[in-house]
């Protein structure tokens, strides 16, 4: 299924540049907020450079950035937007695997494909209702670890509400003030205030991933809180109990089909000999 809109076409030219620019109006580091995921991913893999990595939602190659510079030689970026997906070309070269697909739709990646699964700025951006398929597409790749540097709204409502709308008067003075991009800035406060509608919580993620990870906000900058996910060691042992009942219980199931039929074959055997012999039947 693929994502109803890209909401991206009209905000891809000079993304990174500009928001760059964004953050440092709030005070803060676009930068540093990209290597939050890197930082999360060296923390707890200490084999990073030479594992299979996968950033979903990529744009124009921000976050990997980071990962090339470190040494990393396994990577794939996957994106839906076309014109996000030419820009990170140039940014990152031949050393990545860029993909354009759906991140409600990994089916052309198999379970355990990917050790270490990266996203930033990209979930917040699926539709409520259709992050469950992203959620449900996670859970099949089966990463060791997830990193999420997301747009998360904050539990305190005041907290968020400040956030919000200092990063919105960021983008303001930014985009239409400094660059004077009108369209662009419009097309920014439009997609915050559906961003606002459709808002990605620290609950809701909990709520997906808590059973078989072990989950903690690793970072928290502006408006972005950078999440990291260990796979429980239960996980396998959950999945693979799943699917060994699953299986008994068809065994089960089968052997008890077969005994009825057998059982109804041999009383249906009985009751004709039974009534052949008192002449009710004829032979």
């Amino acid at each position: 299924m693929e994502m109803q809109k890209d909401r991206f076409k009209k905000l891809s030219d000079n993304y990174s540049e500009y928001f760059e620019e964004v953050y440092a109006e709030q005070g803060f580091s676009y930068e540093k907020s990209q290597r939050s995921v890197l930082e999360a991913v060296k923390s707890k893999y200490s084999s990073f450079k030479t594992a299979p990595i996968l950033d979903i939602g990529c744009g124009s190659g921000a976050t990997l950035m980071p990962f090339i510079t470190a040494g990393c030689t396994n990577l794939t970026g996957l994106d839906l937007n076309k014109e996000m997906l030419e820009s990170a070309k140039r940014r990152l070269g031949p050393k990545v695997k860029l993909i354009k697909a759906d991140a409600t739709n990994l089916s052309l990646f198999k379970p355990r494909q990917f050790d270490i699964i990266t996203t930033c700025m990209c979930i917040h951006n699926i539709p409520f209702k259709q992050r469950k398929l992203f959620w449900k597409e996670l859970l099949r790749l089966k990463p060791k670890i997830f990193v999420a540097a997301e747009k998360i709204a904050d539990p305190d409502p005041y907290k968020h509400k400040r956030s919000y709308q200092r990063e919105v008067n960021a983008i303001i003075k930014v985009y239409r003030d400094k660059y004077k991009l009108d369209d662009v800035a419009k097309e920014w406060v439009e997609h915050y205030v559906y961003d606002e509608r459709e808002k990605l919580t620290l609950e809701e993620i909990k709520k997906e991933l808590s059973k078989f990870y072990d989950l903690s906000i690793t970072s928290e900058i502006a408006m972005c809180k950078t999440v990291l996910a260990i796979r429980k060691e239960s996980y396998d042992i959950v999945i693979e109990n799943v699917v060994e009942e699953d299986l008994k219980l068809k065994k089960e199931i089968k052997e008890e089909l077969h005994r009825r039929k057998k059982s109804k074959s041999i009383a249906h055997h009985h009751v004709k000999n039974f009534l052949l012999k008192r002449g009710k039947l004829s032979s």
